[in-house]
């Protein structure tokens, strides 16, 4: 699901992602502090739904809405506003729902609910999150996985971001087997084995790519934060990445050394 929210208070815009995410922790959400550039991404790629402040500078949330409607005349917005003074002329542009602020999730779960066009289940597909803990979504659906080492597996390969990763490395990883023992080459085979099981249950979508030389993921058949984060996303970083594993503390050093090197030029 592809979110955009717009909102020229920069401390608002964040209460906004702020709760979007809580109650969407599998969207891609896009903040936006411009009705211009809102309005260039949309003409670009239309949103599942968009969030929009009424009252900016230069053009107000309504006339935002209707440039999206001449875009896609089923477009899912909801107004969000600290007056209700603009109710009248926001609902007669078929708005989904009408937000006072401040906005809480309990608020953007109820317009979710009462949406006018329905999002429709056929846009269902794998999503991972990774600037916390890792979490592996199907649509809405959290992925049920089988056994621990499956799913860590799986947050490893997506943390490579499609690099093949050799098997004898895999073993060390899940394993912490740096001799590759027969012992550990069959326990990740098993975990291989019900990862693939597990997946298949959602789609018949193959992510995972096997080679002689190892294992990695095709990033074409899944959305992630840490993919967006490259094409330039950066505001999605927030320091933290696939708590729960040691091994992510290596990959958080190696994004605050790209954050500096950035910095610095």
């Amino acid at each position: 699901m592809l979110i955009y929210a717009l909102d020229d208070e920069h401390f608002m815009l964040d209460a906004l992602v702020d709760s979007l995410t809580e109650v969407f922790p599998q969207a891609e959400i896009r903040p936006f502090s411009k009705a211009s550039d809102f309005l260039k991404a949309f003409a670009d790629t239309p949103c599942d739904i968009a969030f929009l402040d009424i009252q900016m500078p230069l053009q107000n949330g309504v006339s935002v809405a209707e440039k999206m409607m001449e875009r896609k005349k089923d477009t899912n917005f909801v107004f969000v506003t600290g007056y209700d003074s603009y109710k009248g002329d926001a609902m007669e542009l078929y708005a989904s729902d009408y937000i006072l602020k401040p906005v809480t999730a309990d608020k953007v779960r109820k317009a979710y609910e009462h949406l006018r066009y329905p999002i429709s289940i056929e846009s269902k597909s794998f999503h991972a999150l990774t600037f916390g803990d890792f979490c592996f979504f199907y649509g809405e659906q959290p992925v049920t996985f089988h056994r621990k080492k499956s799913q860590e597996l799986l947050a490893y390969l997506i943390a490579q971001e499609g690099r093949v990763v050799p098997r004898k490395e895999l073993t060390y990883i899940l394993y912490e087997d740096e001799s590759h023992s027969l012992k550990s080459r069959k326990r990740l085979d098993n975990a291989i084995r019900t990862l693939k099981t597990d997946l298949a249950a959602y789609t018949d979508t193959e992510i995972l790519f096997s080679s002689s030389n190892g294992l990695a993921v095709n990033k074409g058949s899944l959305s992630c934060d840490l993919f967006s984060y490259r094409e330039g996303r950066k505001d999605l970083y927030s320091g933290l990445f696939m708590e729960q594993y040691s091994w992510g503390e290596y990959f958080k050093a190696s994004l605050k050394r790209e954050e500096n090197r950035s910095v610095d030029t």
